[in-house]
């Protein structure tokens, strides 16, 4: 339980505002399991897309990290999300974010914008 907690301190100073339309969720020990590690991968989003349901949004494996892109039509807020995802063994921690345009003067705005939304 002391695993819980620290990964719940994290997660509140990780824990992004209400505007959050991707999850990045970084794993731990399966990155090293070796000619297994795509058989635990897909397991672990198994259990992702299981625990958040099909229609929260799309689950995908990307530069060893997996990514959950929200749907608008999600039912669920971003603190049931969380009380969801801390119970999965298997993810070392979390970050809610925002997906934006790759060029410098969207990732600006939308940071910007980003960072002035209240909690």
């Amino acid at each position: 339980m002391v695993y819980n907690s620290l990964l719940s301190s994290k997660i509140t100073l990780l824990k992004s505002k209400m505007n959050s339309n991707i999850i990045i969720i970084h794993y731990s020990e399966i990155a090293t399991k070796g000619l297994n590690r795509g058989f635990f991968e897909k397991k672990l989003m198994d259990n992702i897309r299981e625990a958040l349901g099909r229609e929260s949004g799309e689950v995908r494996r990307r530069y060893g990290k997996i990514i959950v892109e929200l749907n608008e039509r999600a039912s669920m807020s971003i603190n049931e999300i969380e009380d969801k995802l801390v119970k999965i063994p298997g993810i070392a921690y979390f970050a809610f974010g925002i997906k934006t345009k790759l060029d410098m003067n969207s990732i600006i705005k939308d940071a910007v914008n980003y960072v002035a939304q209240k909690d």
